[in-house]
């Protein structure tokens, strides 16, 4: 993901460390101080707890909060022993929906078990490390399954069906994701994928609210195009639909523009994966690339069909730049680095409008030898050329 990135020192004793070369460390600690760690979701469900509640309660016959009960109730009952670190027996927790609602402890198992983490389950240290995003993990699921001398003891924090439940709706079920034991109940998993097919339209209507609001003229899912001979389709072989296409006739720019849900990161191998899905020979810049091209190959075409929209008034485009964006919801690290610009939905608009600069960073590497100064722009992780300052001051600067 970053060129030049990584070299191994060796001290006196044959000890040896690894660090990030050139400025990488100084841009990371910038990046960390202004996204937090890269964390923050701009576009989420309005009401995805609430959701998830309805849908257990419809396709199980079982309410959420009788889970969250039970499980209060065995601390409660274990509370002289050390409650929430006390281990019980798994088969307790169905058992207790039975006997303090009356509810179907086959049900109540299948959402029980879809939330438990055992030596059945647990990943490998390999995947461990290597697969973040992967579904058998604790955040998802919080219930610890410890075998004792055959019986299976569980053991689950007093808060984590909370955060489980979460991270659950805002970062797995718009995706598709859900605990494979839920997926296998029709009702469930038909909710899930309707999650799923909307998650698009919420950062879409957002990007359209924040387009219109700065009265820019724009396309949304523009699928064909009016030339004089008759309606040229986008639906055609390594092309096809633009989220969005939006002219800024001040700047003479038209932003060809996907919009990309992309899911919450929280580690790096897992910001590998949108770097992946990026830079791959059909990914996402692939794609971009493309549609910047037909529409530069058929900007009279285009200008045609602005007109015929906005009014003949309207300027001519032929001759403006043309140019791919991508509008996501989320941070990623990429962003800092990528060969077509990305922005989160927040910032996008202040880029179009030119409101949004990016920073320029001056570093300044010091040694035995030399004192090298370095003008760190974006992208920000692309090995730097270094000019030397003459130390003796002669008013010449040095190349390297």
């Amino acid at each position: 993901m970053i060129e030049d990135v990584c070299e191994v020192l060796f001290d006196a004793k044959g000890l040896y460390l690894m660090k990030h070369k050139h400025h990488y460390d100084h841009v990371i600690e910038k990046i960390q101080a202004s996204y937090g760690g890269l964390s923050v979701k701009h576009v989420v469900d309005k009401d995805p707890v609430d959701d998830l509640k309805t849908a257990m309660e419809k396709c199980f016959g079982i309410k959420y909060e009788h889970l969250v009960s039970v499980i209060y109730a065995i601390h409660e009952h274990n509370s002289s022993k050390g409650g929430q670190y006390v281990g019980f027996e798994f088969e307790s927790l169905p058992m207790s929906v039975k006997s303090m609602f009356g509810q179907d402890p086959d049900q109540a198992r299948i959402l029980f078990n879809g939330l438990t983490l055992s030596s059945e389950n647990k990943l490998r240290l390999h995947d461990a490390a290597c697969r973040p995003q992967t579904m058998f993990r604790y955040m998802y699921r919080p219930i610890t399954i410890w075998n004792i001398d055959g019986k299976d003891y569980a053991v689950i924090g007093k808060n984590a069906l909370t955060e489980c439940v979460i991270q659950l709706t805002t970062n797995c079920i718009p995706w598709g994701k859900a605990p494979l034991e839920w997926l296998k109940n029709a009702c469930f998993k038909e909710y899930v994928h309707s999650k799923e097919d909307a998650h698009d339209q919420w950062l879409d209507d957002e990007v359209e609210r924040r387009i219109a609001k700065e009265g820019l003229r724009y396309y949304r899912h523009l699928t064909s195009i009016t030339s004089p001979t008759g309606d040229i389709s986008l639906n055609q072989p390594n092309v096809g639909e633009i989220d969005f296409l939006i002219i800024n006739h001040v700047e003479k720019t038209i932003y060809v523009t996907d919009c990309k849900h992309l899911q919450g990161r929280y580690d790096m191998m897992s910001q590998r994966s949108d770097y992946d899905n990026f830079t791959k020979p059909t990914g996402y810049n692939r794609q971009v690339k493309n549609k910047v091209d037909f529409i530069t190959a058929n900007i009279e075409s285009l200008n045609l069909h602005n007109k015929k929209k906005y009014g003949t008034a309207e300027p001519d485009i032929v001759g403006y730049e043309v140019r791919g964006m991508f509008i996501i919801n989320t941070p990623t690290f990429y962003m800092f680095n990528s060969d077509y610009r990305i922005y989160t939905v927040d910032v996008f608009a202040e880029a179009i409008m030119k409101r949004l600069t990016d920073p320029e960073l001056t570093l300044i590497v010091e040694d035995e030898m030399q004192t090298r100064a370095i003008t760190i722009k974006y992208p920000y992780f692309r090995k730097p050329n270094y000019s030397l300052i003459d130390p003796l001051q002669t008013g010449k600067e040095l190349s390297e």
